[in-house]
């Protein structure tokens, strides 16, 4: 650039014109990549301007936390906060890049808009028994897609869903209880993920056993079965085939047993009622019929016929 100056004396209006050049240099052009939106907590995320060697890179954040990158001055690493921390829901990103040559300098801003993440909450956390089948779900947000994931269980159903069917395992040592995961991760319309996991307790089932005769002759009365006896659980006893006599909510029962030998069983539900878990144990029972004896012979005989004083004298049954 050539700049000209007059220089002149007004009274005699003489002049002389001096010239000079001067060189303009051309600002830095930084350049923020990427623009797009980030989900918010979003960790990590790489953010750049072109590299320009012999200048100084300054980076101001807003909304988030920054990370340099070594050996990288013109890039740099945030971890997004909430998107409600912000105004707008805007984090804000700053870089000012001076050429340490000509000293020129340019700043420029790029706005970064923070999008909520889903808040998947699992539901009902209460403790379940072993072996059984249960429901969990979280909310259903429009938009949203599921994956669910569990520890010690089958899930039998509902899998992209907000709900699912899970059947759970039995405790890892039997008679003490185990605690089981349920995860999920929902994804947004945004993009955005969150994953939550919930603890469940699975408590474990009794475990009655049946003792007492599986083979009785029929209408035996009073016959007596038993289950191991456990302070604080309940018992229900149920009999096809026959009738209980007495109680049939202790840990023994007494069976009337029929003659139809079809279908006969015995039936304990046994209740752990601190729990609430349960457990049916049933056990066939084979009726035998009794014998039926008939006597054969003479209906009738004379008081001297042969055999009869010997009957009378000593009990003896007659042969036939």
């Amino acid at each position: 650039m050539e700049v000209l100056q007059k220089d002149g004396n007004f009274a005699t209006n003489c002049s002389k014109i001096f010239q000079r050049d001067i060189t303009i240099f051309p600002l830095p052009t930084p350049a923020i990549t990427p623009t797009n939106a980030a989900c918010e907590e979003a960790i990590d995320v790489l953010y750049q301007t072109n590299f320009v060697a012999n200048t100084t890179y300054t980076w101001i954040v807003t909304g988030g936390t920054m990370t340099t990158v070594a050996g990288n001055p013109n890039q740099i690493k945030i971890t997004w906060g909430l998107a409600s921390a912000v105004a707008g829901g805007i984090g804000i990103i700053r870089v000012k890049e001076v050429n340490n040559v000509t000293g020129c300098e340019k700043e420029i801003t790029q706005n970064i808009q923070l999008y909520a993440k889903p808040t998947p909450s699992i539901s009902p956390i209460t403790d379940v028994c072993e072996l059984t089948n249960n429901t969990y779900q979280t909310g259903n947000t429009g938009g949203s897609t599921f994956f669910w994931s569990v520890t010690g269980g089958i899930i039998t159903g509902g899998q992209s869903t907000n709900q699912i069917n899970v059947s759970w395992n039995a405790t890892d040592v039997a008679g003490t209880l185990s605690t089981r995961v349920v995860t999920v991760r929902e994804t947004n319309f945004n993009g955005c993920i969150k994953a939550i996991t919930q603890n469940i307790i699975v408590q474990p089932r009794p475990a009655p056993a049946i003792v007492g005769s599986a083979e009785v002759c029929a209408l035996q009365t009073a016959t007596s079965y038993q289950t191991a006896n456990v302070a604080g659980n309940t018992y229900v006893w149920t009999v096809a085939g026959g009738t209980v006599a007495g109680s049939a909510t202790n840990s023994t029962v007494l069976v009337d047993w029929g003659s139809n030998p079809i279908g006969t069983s015995l039936q304990v539900i046994e209740t752990i009622s601190a729990t609430g878990c349960i457990k049916v144990t049933s056990r066939p029972i084979i009726i035998r019929a009794l014998p039926t004896p008939v006597i054969t012979g003479d209906i009738a005989a004379c008081a001297s016929s042969a055999g009869i004083d010997d009957l009378l004298s000593t009990g003896r049954s007659a042969q036939s």
